[in-house]
């Protein structure tokens, strides 16, 4: 790594302290850049595995460690998961619990309609 000089930089940590102050940043860690350019290739749609090689992580294990789900996450998978449910509103099930006593029950159990509750709507079976 170099400065604006083109010398190598000797005391990085210094150099890091000077250049997230000069950029209104304080206590931001050269660790937090691994952790949003993951995040951010993952929104842009970047295959996992491409992202991996780029972020340099071996498994997905931790890779997945790197991924930050943030609150606009949530409700973003909300709303596509409302989205299907408008659009084929009988094809919705509750799976049972994989119970391991019981395989033959769970095998031949009926898929059944999940019940939608929203708060502007009284419950109903969609």
């Amino acid at each position: 790594m170099f400065h604006r000089e083109g010398e190598p930089v000797r005391d990085f940590r210094s150099a890091w302290r000077r250049a997230v102050e000069a950029i209104g940043r304080p206590g931001l860690l050269f660790h937090d850049l691994r952790r949003s350019a993951v995040t951010n290739m993952i929104r842009a749609g970047v295959p996992e595995q491409t992202a991996m090689r780029i972020s340099g992580h071996r498994t997905s294990s931790v890779f997945r460690r790197y991924r930050i789900v943030e609150t606009k996450d949530l409700l973003s998978a909300l709303t596509q998961t409302e989205s299907a449910l408008k659009a084929d509103p009988h094809k919705p099930a509750i799976f049972p619990h994989n119970r391991i006593d019981q395989p033959q029950k769970i095998a031949r159990e009926p898929l059944r309609k999940i019940v939608i509750l929203r708060k502007d709507m009284r419950p109903t079976a969609g």
